[in-house]
């Protein structure tokens, strides 16, 4: 076999064989880096590289140990379900670095964690003065969660004592032009609502309408194939 077309091969089983057991493991591990998982996503690419380009090494080799690898990872994930103790020892815990205004410089030490950065992620949160915070704690993922001062906090409907109803996501009723009966079904709409207010929206071609959604209100949104915005070929403004 030509050696280009079995690297080909030995990279689409790797790269497949590796979607299926991210999918196994689950979103957590991918969207919260702790260092075990750090650790496990840096040796699972080591060895799906060298799978694709050793040809010496047997295919089997390579994804038994990848296999192994993951697994590790599911039980990992399991014991910190079932274990307060592994679950600090493996993923940490939250450090607080802003105690009501003031810096915790001893905490910031012991996580190496410089003035910096903790001023561009207070920045990344909206926050500009560090009299604004009251509490801030930095994650085990590195994220920066922050309470600002009550004085300093946006104004919402609560605090005006105002009642305002639930709200669900605005659901989608077509895509690409075709009509989805189970979402107007779970709406409680039907097909001739739909098609009697795209007509007053001035739509008579349903095949025209990329997406169409019902927001909390019962107003339908809709975006068509030629909504009169001309691309002028260029990324911005």
């Amino acid at each position: 076999m030509n050696p280009l077309i079995g690297i080909i091969i030995r990279s689409l089983v790797a790269y497949y064989f590796m979607v299926i057991l991210t999918r196994i493991v689950g979103k957590k591990v991918i969207s919260q880096l702790n260092f075990f998982d750090f650790i496990i996503g840096i040796t699972i690419g080591s060895i799906a590289a060298t799978a694709s380009t050793d040809p010496s090494l047997p295919l089997a080799w390579s994804m038994t140990a990848i296999a192994v690898w993951v697994a590790s990872a599911i039980f990992n994930n399991y014991l910190s379900l079932k274990s307060h103790t592994f679950r600090k020892w493996t993923e940490g815990e939250a450090t607080l670095v802003i105690y009501k205004g003031k810096l915790l410089e001893r905490n910031m030490a012991r996580i190496r964690y410089n003035a910096d950065d903790l001023m561009a992620q207070l920045r990344n949160n909206g926050v500009f003065s560090l009299d604004q915070v009251e509490y801030a704690l930095l994650e085990t993922d590195g994220h920066l969660s922050v309470l600002q001062k009550a004085e300093d906090q946006p104004l919402t409907p609560r605090h005006l004592g105002m009642e305002l109803p639930r709200q669900h996501l605005p659901v989608v009723v077509m895509s690409e032009g075709r009509i989805i009966p189970s979402r107007l079904k779970e709406l409680q709409l039907t097909r001739d609502w739909l098609e009697e207010t795209l007509r007053r929206e001035g739509v008579d071609d349903l095949s025209q309408v990329v997406l169409a959604q019902v927001d909390t209100a019962g107003k339908l949104y809709v975006d068509l194939v030629d909504d009169g915005l001309e691309d002028d070929g260029e990324d911005g403004p």
